[in-house]
Parts: C-alpha cells; structure tokens; sequence
C-alpha cells in the first residue's frame, strides 16, 4: 500500500496578506495559492517529482493544517487542487483531517461558533472524504475508518474542542494540545480489532507524543497520547499512527505494546520554520509505503522530497533521507556484530554489505554515528556514508 502524505501546508493568500488585519503575526508560508504554475506552487509541482517513482498510490492522505490561520478561500482551493493532483496521478482516494489552522480557534460571536465546523461539512470535494458514511463518522465520532484492499485506514480529529474556552488564555491551551477523549480511544480500539485486516494506518494532526526527547523541548504532547499508542500496539496488530502539527520530521517505535506501533511525523508542506527552527529545517512531503507481506511487525519505508526554491527534489538529509526503512526493532550491539561477521579485506561493497545484513536496510541515519562508534570501538571497521545512502564498510584506521 502507497500513500502521498501531504501536511500542514499552510498556504496563504496575496490578496489577504495585502489587507490590514488579513493574518495575525509573522508566521505563515510562502505558498501563495493564487499562484498557478508548479514552479511556485508546490501541490501542483508533486506530479512532475513522483513521474519517476515505480508504483502507484492508493491514495492522498493530507493531516491538516491546509490554509494558514483558517482562511477558508485559501483552504477550499488547496483542497481542491489535491484532488485534481489525484486524478493527474490517477490516485483513486483523497482523505483529509482537521488542523487546528482549519478551524476558528478563537470564537467571538454565535455566528463564529456556528461557522466553526459547518464550513468544513459542506465544501466539495467533500471533506473529508468523498464517502458520506466516512464524512459523517468523522464529525459525529472524531473517528472514522474505511478498508482498502489490504489496509485499514482510520482517521482521527484531535481539533473536536477548539475553539472553546472561557477566555483566550484557555482557549489557547485547547487549541496548541490535541486531544483523544476516552469514548474516542475506545472507538479507534474497536474498529480496529473489528477489521479482518492486519495492517492498520493511523492519521491524525496532533502528536500523540514527544516527536524528539532532544529536539522537541515543549510540553504540548497529548495528555493520554502514550496511553493510546500502548493501547494500539496491544491490538497485535502491524500499526503506523502519522501525525503533522510539530513540523518536525521524525520516525521511531513507541517503547509499549505487545507489538509497538510506528510513529510518523510528517515535515510541514510549506510553512516558514518557527523562530526555534534556525537549522536542519525543510518542506517535505512523502510517500508512505507499507509492507502488507509482512506480518509480524509494521514494515515498510517513507520517501521523502524537498522543497527546493521552485521544484520538489530526492532529500538528502540525514534526519529524513530519500528512502528510510521502518521495520523490526534495531539493537546497535547487535547490529554491530552482525556487520563484523562479514569477510572484510578492504571494503565490503554496499550490496555484498546489505545482503550480509539485512536488517541494516532498517538502521535510522540518525543512529549512523552512534553505530559506527561501536564498530570503530569494538571491531576496528566503520560504514561510509554519501548522501544519507550507507555506501560500503571499510576497515578503520
């Protein structure tokens, strides 16, 4: 199964940047949606950077955010133009979620609260899927799921109370936190234990946790975020739970579970880094592919494109290489051991290396150094790396 993942796009308007009082702040994007050409609009530029990739997709998956600051013009044609990117990709499937950037956040008056949620349930293309039943789900539950061939798809709305508060204080509170009520938590349980199939995809906006232990410093995660995915993970069932909202691209295994899910959080799509994001940030969009041959842990890689001035190109970076493999849980000790029992008399080529090693395929490049202090350590070898793509293993000096 293929998914493009789109999130947090925060695409903004000309003509409303040019109005007093348009946008609050200095945040925001440089996707102008009144632009036209691929070059600079990046939902446009996706069909030209997936031409080459071998397989099709079996659906957009877009995780919110969609207009900067709720602006509903905006938000309406960039979800337009993900669904004529499907029909250009022949992409049978669009499903969004709700961002808190796609709700009014702050209500004034009864027509704000009224307007809140209603603009959404009544746009087209439908939103956020064109079946009725899955729309109707979703803003009566918070949760709803639908099958595809060989993977269940469920989708969560964590924006179910923005917009409350009695002042902006605590308004402020609900709408910076996601939130996964306890009725809501059951429900994700339930229907996917009612599935017959085993590989379960998980879409919401909110992190359910930490993205970073490092590099993520605010306390903004879900208050019963690590409960749920503990929850998920003991359904025994292969899950990979993708959020956006953070802008922070990251992949890792939640630590509980009887078979601990995969946590994806997806780059933003086009919005300017925060102040505290002075290094390693860029727009990325991905392509989820999960393994469904595999049945005793979720399987697969995400692809990932950068955007790059005016067209999307193969990331290079370590935090997010072109191609990362998820998989079985990795053990850097044991890896270690593995890669010294492979015949080494100047260099082990990279496939002679992978096929001596499988498992390496599933190593993080953010774990690169940390392995290859082990090997250097311990075995007097280390991996050569070349754009964020492991080469060869050498002996070290």
């Amino acid at each position: 199964m293929r998914f493009i993942i789109v999130s947090d796009i925060h695409c903004m308007s000309k003509e409303l940047k040019d109005v007093q009082g348009g946008y609050a702040g200095s945040q925001g994007s440089s996707f102008f949606i009144e632009e036209r050409v691929p070059s600079r609009n990046p939902i446009m530029a996706i069909e030209q950077a997936v031409s080459d990739f071998d397989g099709s997709i079996d659906a957009i998956l877009c995780l919110g955010d969609m207009a900067h600051q709720s602006k509903r013009l905006p938000m309406l044609q960039a979800w337009t133009d993900l669904h004529e990117l499907g029909r250009k990709l022949n992409v049978p499937d669009i499903v969004g979620i709700t961002g808190n950037h796609d709700l009014l956040s702050r209500v004034d008056s009864i027509e704000d609260a009224e307007n809140r949620t209603d603009f959404l349930k009544n746009i087209s293309p439908r939103f956020p899927n064109k079946d009725e039943a899955f729309s109707a789900s979703y803003f009566q539950n918070g949760v709803a799921s639908k099958e595809f061939e060989r993977c269940l798809l469920i989708a969560v709305d964590t924006c179910r109370w923005h917009g409350l508060g009695k002042d902006d204080k605590t308004s402020e509170k609900i709408w910076n936190v996601g939130h996964v009520s306890d009725t809501m938590r059951q429900e994700i349980l339930a229907q996917i234990r009612a599935s017959a199939l085993s590989h379960v995809v998980i879409i919401m906006h909110h992190h359910p946790i930490k993205v970073d232990d490092i590099l993520d410093t605010e306390e903004d995660q879900m208050s019963s975020g690590a409960q749920l995915l503990a929850d998920i993970g003991d359904t025994d069932k292969n899950c990979i739970v993708i959020h956006g909202h953070k802008h922070q691209v990251n992949i890792k295994r939640h630590s509980k579970g009887l078979r601990p899910p995969i946590i994806f959080s997806s780059a933003t799509f086009a919005a300017r880094p925060y102040p505290s994001q002075t290094t390693g940030f860029y727009n990325q969009f991905h392509i989820l592919e999960f393994d469904t041959n595999k049945s005793l842990f979720p399987s697969g890689a995400i692809y990932s494109w950068n955007w790059a001035a005016s067209a999307w190109i193969k990331s290079k970076l370590d935090t997010m290489p072109f191609r990362q493999a998820f998989g079985p849980e990795i053990l850097l000790e044991k890896l270690a051991a593995e890669l010294a029992g492979i015949p080494l008399t100047s260099k082990v080529a990279r496939q002679e290396l992978f096929a001596g090693c499988p498992d390496l395929e599933f190593l993080p490049m953010s774990q690169f150094d940390d392995l290859n202090e082990i090997l250097m350590k311990k075995y007097k070898r280390m991996l050569v790396a070349h754009q964020s793509t492991i080469q060869a293993m050498i002996e070290a000096s």
